[in-house]
This record gives structure tokens, sequence and C-alpha cells, in this order.
């Protein structure tokens, strides 16, 4: 009995808090209706003059965002992601930015942020399935892997036709790499190298088939009992299928030695753009906001300026 009583006490209890909560809520809300509305042509000044400073933050800060794909020939993603992170412009400056990504002043002056992400594939069947934008994604297992052949750049700028430039200059950027220059020859020597391996085996093949048709007899005979019987006339050993895998192996090889030779290859490049990141809208709603705000504060001070000293001076 005495268990039911304090349950439906602690149950009123409650209730009673949460009454007195929903009740105080509902005042202090009221109170601020009527406070904004006393101050309603104060807190409208300060949003219009939000409004004013965002339209003119806007058109002279304009910044456009744009990113690409590489396609990396060497080494992997994490060696990538961490060069690329030393153009970073908050540590680096302009004359410095230029020089690396060989642009002008003016080109490398307008660039606000040059930034490395991870592609991430799922299941590891080497198929990119998003850009780590935020930089969360954490490698728990070999099943949800970051892609270490591809990597995504963001690039944000205050010249809308610089892209094309920026996109050459980190090609060339990640091209002048020593260490990237140096695995770059191995791996066209050895592609060179395993080419002329594949074109010697051909031709082996090829006489080794010409020989075998040319010096072996065309019929096979077995003899039993001193009595020669005819078996057959003998096939031709051209090793066609071997010659044709080779073949097909020597095309592939051609192929990367045309178009993967070099130290990165551009996948998805700039993608051309016209919003600029500093919007009216967004920038309205920012320093509007915060203009906002300090309507309030202002608000509130000149309401209350006569306690607010009175508890100053006390």
């Amino acid at each position: 009995m005495a268990e039911e009583i304090d349950i439906i006490t602690l149950v009123k209890k409650t209730l009673n808090v949460i009454g007195s909560f929903l009740k105080n809520t509902g005042k202090n809300f009221l109170y601020f209706v009527r406070f904004s509305y006393r101050n309603f042509k104060l807190l409208a000044i300060f949003v219009l003059i939000g409004v004013v400073a965002a339209v003119v933050f806007s058109q002279l800060n304009k910044t456009y965002k744009s990113d690409l794909t590489f396609k990396l020939n060497v080494s992997n993603a994490n060696t990538f992601s961490d060069l690329a992170k030393s153009l970073d412009t908050k540590v680096i400056n302009d004359q410095s930015l230029a020089q690396k990504l060989n642009l002008s002043d003016s080109v490398a002056g307008a660039i606000d942020k040059i930034k490395p992400h991870f592609i991430i594939d799922y299941f590891n069947n080497k198929t990119p399935d998003f850009i780590d934008t935020k930089d969360k994604f954490v490698e728990k297992d070999t099943v949800d892997v970051r892609m270490q052949d591809r990597l995504n750049i963001e690039v944000c700028t205050k010249n809308i036709y610089s892209f094309p430039q920026i996109q050459d200059g980190l090609i060339y950027f990640f091209s002048n790499n020593e260490a990237f220059k140096k695995e770059k020859e191995i791996r066209e020597n050895q592609i060179r190298n395993f080419i002329k391996y594949i074109e010697y085996e051909v031709k082996r093949l090829n006489d080794l088939s010409d020989f075998e048709y040319t010096s072996l007899p065309k019929k096979i005979s077995l003899t039993v009992d001193s009595t020669e019987l005819l078996m057959g006339e003998k096939p031709r050993q051209l090793y066609y299928k071997d010659i044709t895998k080779l073949l097909r192996q020597k095309d592939s090889l051609e192929k990367v030695q045309i178009h993967s030779l070099d130290v990165v290859t551009v996948i998805k490049p700039f993608a051309p753009i016209k919003k600029n990141e500093n919007g009216l809208i967004k920038m309205s709603v920012i320093f509007g906001g915060f203009f906002l705000i300090l309507g309030y504060v202002f608000a509130i001070f000149f309401t209350y300026r006569k306690r607010i000293f009175e508890f100053l001076n006390s």
C-alpha cells in the first residue's frame, strides 16, 4: 500500500513539474513576443543594416567552388592527400602557392581554399560510392575503404574563370614531385620491358609453330606386327590461344603506356560553376541573423538601462 502511495505521489510531482515548466515557457514566450513587438522598429532597422551589409559583402567577396577527381597512377591517395594539404592557403602565401602551381600571382591570390577529400568505396568493389567531404569516414575493416587510386580535390576561388588554370596547376604540382617522377620512370621501364618480353614470346611461339608445321611429318602412323597403320593427319600447332592472349596483354599495356603513364589522370574535371558561395540569400541569413541578435542586445540594454546602471554602481 505504501509503495502505491509513493508511486502516486511521484506521478503527481512529475506532472506538477511538467505543468510548471510549460506554464513558465508559455509566459516567457509571450513576454518575448511582447518585447519584440514593442521594439519592432529598432529590430527592423538592425535587420535592414544586416541585409545591406550582406549585399555589400556578397558583391565584394564573390567566391566560387568546384571540385575535380584524379586517378592516381603512382603512389597512393594518402600520400597525395598529405601533399595537397601543403597547398592550404592558411599556411602558405600567394607567391609560394603561385610558384608551386605554376600560376600567376593574381590567379593564385584569388584562391581561398584547396582541400583534398578521399573517395569511399563500399564493399571494396573498386567502384567509387561517395566523396568524404566532411572527412568523417573511419576505416574499421576491409569492406568499406578509402580508394587509394583516386582523390577528389575541392577548390574555392574568387576568380570564376581560373578553374582550368588551377586544374593545370595541380597536374603540374603533382607531376613535378621528385618521388612521383622516379616512381613513374620505374613504372615506364617495367611496362616497356614487359612489352618487349611479350613481343619476344609471340615471336618465339610463331617460330615454334612454323617449325612444327614444316619439320614434323604430316601423317601420324602406328606400326603393329610390322604392319604400318595410318592414323590420320597431324594438326598444325600454331599456338593460337597463347599468341592471342599475349597480344591482348600487349594491347592493354600499350593503352596504359598512352593514357596512364602520367602521374595523375583527370577523371572528372572542374565543372562549370556560376553559383556564388557567398550568395545574397545565404549572406542575408547570416548577417541578418547576426544583426537581429545585436538588435535584441541593444533593445534589452536600452529598455533596462536604469537597472543595469544601478547594478553596475551598486
